[in-house]
């Protein structure tokens, strides 16, 4: 999907804040990942997003950085992210950069 929407839309960014950082760098060589993925030390995302209540959580931003849309936990079809994403580029409300 980071391939896909990389060019003409909203980004994708991996944040870890469960698991030590030499196991999430592990997974993200093994799994080559192309998407950036931040280790987030002190836990700060998940207190600032409200996402503490569970891993995986995928939060989709508008570009004042607010939730637009959002997924508890691991969607059994991994096309439900997808559909998010194409929301987000339907409603113009792609996640900047930052």
């Amino acid at each position: 999907m980071h391939e896909e929407f990389n060019d003409n839309g909203p980004n994708i960014v991996g944040i870890a804040h469960a698991s030590l950082e030499f196991e999430v760098r592990t997974m993200v060589d093994e799994l080559g990942l192309t998407f950036p993925n931040i280790y987030d030390l002190h836990g700060r995302l998940p207190a600032a997003y409200d996402a503490s209540t569970g891993v995986p959580s995928y939060f989709f931003l508008d570009k004042e950085l607010r939730i637009a849309h959002e997924i508890r936990g691991a969607p059994g079809d991994v096309n439900v992210i997808k559909e998010k994403l194409i929301e987000l580029q339907r409603e113009d409300v792609s996640p900047t950069n930052n």
